[in-house]
């Protein structure tokens, strides 16, 4: 190859690599281009998005509440009617126990007054035996002491 068309292979390959640096570098710009853009229109999706979630986590956030506030009420309403029923319950069962109470304290004065006449009743008993036992011990003394002594 003779020098003239190495020169100008050269020339060609050179001329090439410039056009090609100029195409990458319109290329890059481009593609620069292209991802601002991009980059606003994920910034603008984003900025939705999020508004987006917002509304909704405040929207949930009111229903949340909304439903605990009627819940917290009727956990007060069942509260406050059981309360009322365990007061009535436990009222009937302190009535029904005073009965009770009373009953039992009449029966056992009923008891205690028998036992104080039975006891009367055996203290007299036993006098009348003592007396009727010295009776006897006097009398066969009496009827040994005429048979011996006294014939």
């Amino acid at each position: 190859m003779n020098d003239t068309n190495f020169q100008e292979l050269k020339e060609l390959i050179l001329d090439i690599n410039k056009r090609m640096e100029i195409g990458f570098t319109e290329m890059r710009a481009e593609i620069q281009l292209v991802e601002e853009r991009l980059t606003g229109k994920i910034n603008q999706v984003e900025e939705k998005l999020t508004g987006h979630i917002n509304q909704v986590e405040e929207r949930l956030t009111g229903k949340i509440n909304q439903v605990e506030e009627k819940l917290t009420g009727r956990i007060n309403q069942v509260e406050e009617r059981l309360t009322g029923k365990i007061n009535q319950v436990e009222e009937k069962l302190t009535g029904r126990i005073n009965q009770v109470e009373e009953r039992l304290t009449g029966k056992i004065n009923q008891v205690e007054e028998k036992l104080t006449g039975m006891d009367k009743r055996i203290a007299n008993e036993e006098l009348v035996s003592r007396g009727v036992f010295i009776a006897l011990v006097g009398a066969v003394l009496t009827g040994l002491t005429k048979f011996f002594f006294f014939p």
